[in-house]
This record gives structure tokens, sequence and C-alpha cells, in this order.
């Protein structure tokens, strides 16, 4: 008697087992501000949509930052294409003016389903490879400990590739950051660069995303708070991500943009540095601000003071040379 070929029927039930794991994947929130970026989140946002990860299981956000480029125009025109695609849900949060890169995550974070698992930290002028969402997010279902899990970040554009971000260590005492690219999974003090994944009950620990009176999104401040809850700091090489370069904030005035860089460091390192750490780093960033004044740079000094002043005193410094009624982001184009 002639048998049937088990081989179709098994092929279905291991599709149909596929199918129903895809509806079970942990949801992931997707979040990336936009500023004068028209030019560049196309190419993030088609990424993002070729992931191997379910789009069933994937919430995108995008925070626009006041944009005046068209911008928003873009990203409304791509949502339209993406109707039918089986995202789980595509929101878009406009902004009058740019309120920081930093208000941004946390608007977009205040905003994410209750479902959510984990917050994929992304950024406009950022390309990811198909598997970068999978891998993150692999890391955090196989290992609670791990609170934040980086990708490895390329430099695109470049031949042969170099390294733009990876595994982060800090020197407490001098201020320098070392990244090194690693060859697997390692633990780390800090995942820098536009694309990591934080597991969404961690930062519901720590009550917010990034300090709110930031402009920058400070990876590395966040990455201490989660290590200072007691969860895990991990880069991993197998997920890759390619960076443009920093094309938004190459829209600011260099100069001031240090100062701001400055300013907000100095907060980092006096609220996390121990008393002897705070001081030895005080006097090799005075140092560094003195011989940068020397040579008639005088903003590092000025962010210096100025930081101290923000942390002594628990309030924003007057920005040097500012108006009356003018934005951090209106000082930062100016010339």
């Amino acid at each position: 008697m002639a048998t049937s070929d088990p081989q179709p029927s098994a092929h279905i039930a291991s599709s149909a087992f596929r199918d129903i794991a895809d509806l079970v994947r942990p949801m992931v929130t997707v979040i990336v501000p936009s500023w004068n970026s028209a030019n560049e989140i196309k190419d993030f946002l088609e990424s993002l949509s070729r992931q191997t990860y379910p789009k069933s299981s994937v919430e995108l956000i995008v925070v626009d930052n006041g944009s005046t480029d068209g911008t928003v125009d873009a990203i409304r025109d791509w949502y339209l294409t993406q109707e039918s695609a089986g995202w789980h849900r595509l929101e878009l949060i406009t902004l009058s003016r740019n309120k920081g890169i930093a208000h941004a995550y946390n608007l977009g974070y205040k905003n994410c389903s209750r479902s959510s698992f984990a917050i994929l930290r992304g950024e406009a002028d950022v390309v990811l490879e198909a598997d970068v969402v999978e891998k993150l997010c692999s890391v955090l279902t196989n290992e609670p400990s791990i609170g934040v899990a980086g990708a490895r970040g390329l430099l695109s554009g470049i031949e042969p590739p170099q390294l733009d971000h990876a595994a982060s260590y800090v020197n407490w005492w001098s201020g320098r950051v070392t990244s090194i690219d690693p060859p697997q999974l390692v633990d780390c003090d800090g995942v820098l660069g536009p694309a990591f994944i934080a597991r969404r009950a961690c930062i519901d620990e720590l009550h917010f995303f990034f300090p709110e009176d930031r402009f920058f999104a400070d990876e590395l401040e966040f990455c201490t708070r989660v290590k200072r809850k007691g969860y895990r700091v991990v880069c991993e090489p197998a997920a890759v991500a390619h960076h443009k370069g920093a094309r938004s904030s190459g829209q600011m005035n260099r100069t001031r943009f240090g100062y701001i860089a400055q300013r907000e460091t100095v907060l980092f390192y006096l609220n996390y540095n121990s008393f002897p750490q705070k001081i030895v780093w005080l006097m090799w960033n005075a140092a560094y601000g003195l011989k940068q004044a020397i040579k008639g740079q005088t903003m590092p000094l000025l962010g210096l003071r100025d930081g101290i002043r923000w942390w002594l005193s628990r309030r924003p410094t007057r920005l040097p040379g500012a108006q009356n009624g003018m934005s951090l982001s209106e000082w930062l184009a100016g010339s």
C-alpha cells in the first residue's frame, strides 16, 4: 500500500509554528528623533522595514524636533507606503521647535505601548543590518540580568570599514573613554552610538530615559544609571549598524556644540564620581581647558565653569552671549 510523503505536512506544521512564534515575540519599540534629516531618515526607515524581526511586534515612534526641510512630509509619505505592511504601530510626533535629543527620546518613551518589552534607540543617520533588532532583542530575552545591549557601529562610506563605536570603558579619574571592538558579546561600561536596545522594565525603574534638563542624549550616563540599578550593559558585535556620521549636529555651530557637550559632561562626572575622582577629574579638565584657552578657544573652559555652576546650583546656567528668549537650539545654530 502506498504511503503519503510526510514532508508537506511537516513543512506546513513547521511554518505554522513559526507564525505562532512570531505572534508571541516580545514587543520592541523603536524611537528615532529627527531634525532636518529629510535626506537621511528614509534610509533608516527602509533598513528598519527590512528587519527579520516581525513587524507585528514592532512599533515605530518618530519624534520630529521642529524640522523645516520637509522631513515631516518625507516621514508621512513613507508611513503611507507601510499601511498594509503589518506594523504593530507607526507613530509620528511633531514638535514646533527643537527641544533637544534627550526630550525627543523621553517623549517617545512616554508614548510607547504598555506592552513594550524593549526600546531600541535609533538615529536618523543610521542604517541597520537586517538582523539587528532580532539579535539585540535575543540578548535581552536570553539573559534577564542584561539591561542594555549595544550593536557594533561602523562608519559608512569608508573602505575598509572603520569602527565608530562598540564596547566602551571609562577611566573615572581622567574621564577618558576607550572603545574596543570585541570578537563576541562582552560586558562593558557603556555602548556609545545610535543603536542600542534597552529593557523597558529597566527604564521604568529609572523613571526616565535621559535627564530632561539636558539637550543631548548621553548614552554613557544612561548606561551608568542602568548598571547602578544592578543590570548588565553588554555589546553584541554580531549586530551591526552603519553610521553616516553626526549629520544633525553638523548643522550646529561647532564651537557652541563643544561648549554644551563639555557643560553636560561635567554634570555627568560630578554626579557619578566619588569625591576623590571628582577632584582629579576636575584638575585634568581644568588643565585641558586652560590649554585650549591659551590657543584662543575659550568655550571648553567656559563649559567646565558653567557645568560646575549648574551642578552647585542645580539649575542650568545662562548661555554665553545668548539673547533674551533665545532657545538652546537657536543659540547652537548661531554664528
